[in-house]
């Protein structure tokens, strides 16, 4: 699995490190499990963490919220991770 099959570009950095820790050492299927339960889970808890410190007014949150595209950044994230979580799973076999 590559970048050409995943259409990554530059800034999809996650997919790529991920990819590139996952490509050499195939895992179980309940390591494999266990490893997009966590990824699934560290995506949604680093983004409710990040949103309360915006609204918890942190003005240096704020400043990088802004200055890394906001809530727009979270969005693009979660959906890149949907659409290519199956072929994350199936690289993992």
């Amino acid at each position: 699995m590559g970048r050409s099959v995943l259409s990554l570009r530059d800034r999809d950095r996650e997919g790529c490190l991920l990819e590139s820790r996952t490509r050499g050492y195939p895992l179980h299927t309940t390591a494999s499990d266990a490893l997009l339960t966590a990824t699934n889970d560290a995506i949604a808890r680093v983004e409710a963490a990040v949103h309360r410190s915006v609204d918890a007014g942190d003005p240096n949150s704020d400043a990088m919220w802004n200055w890394t595209g906001g809530g727009e950044r979270y969005d693009r994230r979660r959906h890149w991770w949907t659409d290519h979580h199956d072929q994350f799973a199936a690289a993992l076999l």
